[in-house]
Formats: C-alpha cells, structure tokens, sequence
C-alpha cells in the first residue's frame, strides 16, 4: 500500500469533517457541560465511523469507486438514485456555497488579498475550478501541506491557551435544560459528514478493505481528538464569571474575545484563531468538492475528450453554489439548518437500504446489527434536527 495515499486519504477525510464551525464547540460544550459532551461525540464518532465502513463494503462489492448515484442505480432504482441525487446535491452544493464564501472572506482579510467581496469570491471560484480539473492527486498534496499548516497553528494555539487551563468550574458546567442535548445531535453529527468524499477515496486507494477501514477511522478520530483539545483548552483558560458570559451570550465573537481577555498573547491568538479558521474552511471545501466533482464527473463517462470534461465538471461543481451564493446569499445557510438530513440518507440510510437489496442476492453483511443501530441512531438526530428547525425545542444559540 502506497503510504502517501493512505496519509492522503486519511487527510482529505478529516480535512472534509474540520470546518470553521469547530471554533465554536466549546459554547456547546459551556452549555451541555464536560460528561454530556463527551459522551455525546463518542456515539457521533462511532456511528460515523460504522456508517463510513458500511457505505466502503457496499461500494467495494458494486464496484470499487463507484459513485453514490450509480450504487443507488445499480441496487435501489430510479427512485433510489433520486433520492440520493437530491440528499447529494442539497448537503454539497449548501456547502460548498457556505466554504467557498468562508474562503472569500478568509481572502479579504488578508493583507495580500486586497479585494471587494464579489471579486474575492469569484477568485477562490476560478482557482477552485483549476484544482478539481488537475485531479485528486494536485488537491491530495495541497490538503496535505495546508491540513500540516493548520495543525501547527493548532497546536500553536492549544500551547499558549494549556499553560493557563484551570478545569476546577470546568466540570461544574451544567445546564439543566435536558432539551439541549436534542439541540447538540445534529451540530455534533455535521461534524463528522465526509461521506460525501468515500467514493472518491476508494477509487484513490483500490480495493484494500482494511486499509480503507482503517483511513476512516484514522481520518475521523484526527477531528475527534482536535475537537476535545479546543474544547478542553479554551473552556478551561475561561474562569466561572467568562463562562457565565459565555453562557448568556453565546456568539463565536464572544467566545474570541472573552479567550483573548483570558490570554496573555491576545493579538496573537486572535490571529492564529483567524488563520486557522481560514485552513479549516478551505480544507473542507477541498473534500466536499472533490467528492461532487467526482459524483458529476460519472455522468461524463461516455465523452472521449477527457480535459474538456474535467474542466465542464468544474464549472458544474462550483459555479451554481458561487451564482446562489451572490444571488441568493441566505438560501444556502438556510439550507445549512437542515444539513443533518441530507447527510443521513447518504451515510446511512440510503446504505441501509442497499444493504438489503445486496442482501437478497445473497451478499453477506457481518456485524450487520451495529449497522441498524447505527441507523436508529441517526433517526434521532435526523428528529432532532427537524425538531430544531421547527423551534419545538431551543436552538444551542
């Protein structure tokens, strides 16, 4: 096995689940206290991990890196290939608009960048397209030199906020409001969601089960253990009345400013924190639109000109999320409030129905129990998204 692969494919699966978001866990965490927490990204990370293995042992046995949409063709239907198109389109395109937008405002705060909004937008866009027609070999070794850049930074941040950690009013945290955790599911759930970018991988690696089994768990735990480091580290340097702010007022803004007051090294900690949120962002929009690029790329099988191909599929991944994102700059974000939905039909759910279609043509499916459960526990989240959307219980905000 090619190691480089097998760090790259690691990667690009973390490098897809750590967005900008990830700044903001420790208000969840302020909110839902130490034990709760934890416990709750446990059972995220492991059905992520089973619902990741699943969905790799399926595309193996159809065809190793066979996109979502032909799996769904081959086992489910028209009508299961429709349902994953639309689940597909819906997560990728809501994100790619919100990363790619992330990524413009990243530029324009950068000295070296000096642009209005549009142009910086449209600039990440053209260079965007130009990385997805090179090839996931390009995008592999440019996730692997800013995915090692982004963890520099973070560590350099978890250095200067650990000398100053006091846990004792950290394990006190407590919010008596059981309705929070229905509330924390689906924020918890979108951060593990790179299945998007599982067929891509396999196509990457071939077909070595064990070597992909262990990329994702490898790829999802790197995302797992940096969350618990900021959380632990940024909770902790916070003393009992930061926290009580925090819990009152609990915007990204704030936390910033209340972990500068806390810091000695405050200027330069609001500037790793900004460096590392562009990394995060522009690490995610790598794999997300590696893996819709290689979803559209599938339907341009038939056409003999291959560079006129990769350059259409280009445009097609990226244009439409850019034209929504100027046009329509709420639309996505509203989308972004469902994003545990669509991320759960491709996960698991669609898988889950492959599964017993493979099954009646006598496939067989060991641990097939950890499977369901992991299903059953994504309908919970899935209740727990629609449940917040429809403000039947309270936002984390």
């Amino acid at each position: 096995m090619n190691i480089s692969r097998f760090i790259g494919a690691v990667l690009i699966v973390s490098g897809t689940a750590i967005g900008g978001g990830m700044l903001a866990l420790p208000i969840i965490a302020v909110k839902l206290g130490f034990f709760s927490i934890l416990s709750l990204f446990f059972l995220v990370f492991l059905s992520a991990c089973v619902s990741a293995v699943l969905l790799i042992k399926i595309n193996l046995m159809l065809g190793p890196g066979m996109t979502l949409l032909e799996m769904t063709q081959k086992t489910l239907g028209r009508t299961g290939q429709q349902l994953a198109k639309w689940s597909l389109v819906l997560l990728s395109y809501a994100l790619l608009s919100a990363y790619l937008t992330g990524t413009a405002l990243f530029l324009q705060k950068q000295h070296f960048f000096q642009f209005f909004e549009g142009q910086s937008l449209m600039g990440a866009a053209a260079v965007f397209i130009i990385l997805l027609t090179l090839g996931i070999q390009v995008i592999d070794q440019l996730n692997k030199i800013l995915f090692v850049i982004m963890v520099c930074v973070f560590v350099s941040i978890i250095a200067r906020l650990f000398p100053e950690v006091d846990y004792s009013d950290f394990y006190q945290i407590s919010d008596s409001k059981s309705m929070l955790w229905i509330s924390a599911l689906p924020v918890l759930y979108t951060a593990f969601g790179f299945h998007g970018s599982i067929p891509v991988i396999v196509k990457y690696i071939g077909h070595h089960p064990k070597v992909l089994r262990r990329i994702i768990m490898v790829g999802s735990a790197i995302p797992l253990l940096l969350y618990l480091a900021w959380i632990f580290s940024a909770v902790g340097v916070l003393t009992a009345n930061q926290i009580h702010q925090l819990n009152h007022y609990p915007v990204l803004s704030n936390l910033i400013h209340l972990l500068q007051t806390a810091s000695n090294h405050s200027e330069f900690l609001s500037s790793l924190l900004n460096l590392f949120y562009g990394l995060a962002v522009i690490t995610s929009l790598l794999g997300v639109g590696l893996g819709l690029f290689d979803h559209i790329s599938a339907l341009f099988k038939s056409q003999k000109n291959q560079s006129w191909v990769n350059i259409s599929v280009g445009f097609l991944t990226v244009i439409p999320a850019v034209l929504v994102s100027l046009l329509y700059p709420k639309a996505f974000i509203a989308a972004l409030g469902y994003a545990a939905v669509p991320l759960a039909f491709i996960s698991i759910f669609i898988p889950l129905a492959m599964m017993q279609q493979l099954k009646q043509q006598h496939y067989f499916f060991k641990y097939e129990g950890c499977y369901w459960f992991c299903g059953l526990f994504t309908l919970i989240i899935v209740c727990a998204q629609l449940a917040v959307a429809w403000s039947w219980v309270p936002d984390m905000s």
